[in-house]
């Protein structure tokens, strides 16, 4: 466990995870409650305050000018949203609660305050954490590609969370949104993705063949045209020579 010791007159506010964040002890925090769906930040907006994810889980995108998307990627508990205010003060990136979640809020001056001077070893710290941050492009767009894609990425990133002993539910229609594919598409395709034994019968999203989900998430659209033209190709062999 992290452990930050408080300054003069501060306090302690603890995390989800066992983490402790000291702050100044007049800063102005509050707890809040957001449903699934709630739109947290928005890329290239103003920041007007900082969130720190106690309980749930959000998906963070990363968009270019032209609104293409860069990454995508599934966070919990001690996820921090909106430390690019001690940049330039614009988010860098979407983020859309994917289930209810807990935040604690934290307004600009305190945090800036809690970080320190901006010169300060702490300030430099973070400032180079966010640079390296902004250059990587470990995670791959959610919404680009087909649809089984699509819906194979998300599964392998929340599969990754339950292997960490973060599991969490999510409604289709949330998913659907998320993906940008119609809620009737999702059905479907999880439907077929539980015929082919890739996930498991009944409502939950459990997966219980991770190495052909991951085949499916890493397929480009010409792999999964080409897949579809060899099936069509079969189709038609079988009905020629019945």
């Amino acid at each position: 466990m992290l452990v930050v010791q408080p300054p003069p007159g501060g306090r302690f506010s603890s995390l989800g995870s066992g983490v402790r964040l000291a702050l100044p002890g007049d800063a102005q925090v509050r707890e809040l409650v957001r449903s699934a769906g709630t739109v947290l930040a928005t890329q290239g907006q103003r920041l007007h305050e900082v969130f720190i994810v106690r309980e749930g889980t959000v998906v963070v995108t990363c968009f270019t000018a032209d609104g293409d998307e860069v990454w995508s990627s599934i966070r919990g508990p001690d996820t921090l949203i909106g430390a690019e205010l001690l940049r330039h003060g614009r988010c860098e990136v979407d983020v859309v609660a994917l289930t209810e979640v807990r935040l604690l809020r934290i307004s600009p001056d305190d945090f800036r305050s809690w970080v320190g001077p901006l010169h300060s070893p702490a300030a430099a710290i973070i400032e180079h954490l966010l640079q390296e941050i902004s250059a990587l492009g470990r995670d791959r767009a959610m919404t680009a590609g087909t649809a089984v894609a699509r819906i194979a990425r998300f599964l392998r990133e929340r599969h990754r969370m339950e292997s960490a002993g973060r599991p969490f539910d999510i409604e289709q229609r949330i998913l659907a949104r998320v993906l940008q594919i119609r809620p009737e598409t999702v059905s479907r395709i999880l439907t077929k993705l539980r015929q082919d034994g890739i996930l498991a019968p009944g409502p939950r999203l459990s997966v219980i063949d991770a190495h052909r989900l991951s085949r499916l998430a890493d397929a480009t659209d010409d792999l999964m045209v080409a897949v579809r033209r060899k099936a069509s190709a079969s189709d038609d062999d079988t009905e020629s020579a019945a």
